[in-house]
């Protein structure tokens, strides 16, 4: 849509498909965590799931790569889910 002119036959048929690709891109990340977090339920009988202490691990690791990844994974959406699913 960004590069489309306003006003154009373009932008009118860029438009209609904008939803669907805005609802794709959201459902991408949601089905890879749905499917890690099914594969160890239906690969183990049993799962354990270690609870950690994200600011403890930041304030350790004083380097900054491993600092931002551990800030970017959403620790907490693991857990949950694959609590349901057992």
């Amino acid at each position: 849509m960004s590069r489309r002119i306003i006003g154009s036959k373009g932008q009118a048929a860029a438009k209609p498909t904008l939803p669907s690709l805005k609802r794709r891109v959201v459902d991408i990340p949601q089905d890879a965590w749905h499917g890690l977090t099914s594969w160890p339920v239906v690969t183990y009988s049993d799962v354990v799931i270690e609870d950690l202490d994200k600011t403890a691990m930041k304030r350790s690791m004083e380097s900054r790569p491993f600092c931002r990844t551990v800030c970017d994974v959403p620790f907490g959406f693991f857990a949950p889910m694959v609590g349901y699913r057992a």
